[in-house]
């Protein structure tokens, strides 16, 4: 019995860690569409986006609140990433 707790308690932490890798996937994707979002509606290069993320947080933010800003659209992701630039340049 030892064994197969052993066994139990090593498959529970692997399903724990492909949990914890899909939910980071998802947040990383999420981050990857604001980028394009943002990119696309700004006409800029989507390096250009990122560097401009990094400046001000956005992604971290976004990954924050990944739960309920993911659930939003694109038009309005892009005017809530202008008033975070906005608001962080002041």
């Amino acid at each position: 019995q030892g064994v197969s707790s052993a066994a139990s308690d090593v498959y529970k932490r692997q399903e724990r860690r492909a949990a914890m890798n899909e939910e980071q996937q998802d947040r990383a994707m999420f981050v990857s569409f604001c980028i394009e979002q943002y990119a696309k509606a700004k006409n800029m290069a989507a390096e250009d986006v990122v560097n401009l993320f990094e400046q001000y947080g956005i992604a971290e933010h976004f990954c924050e609140f990944y739960d309920v800003l993911h659930t939003q659209g694109g038009q309005w992701l892009v005017e809530e990433i202008d008033k975070m630039i906005n608001e962080r340049r002041k």
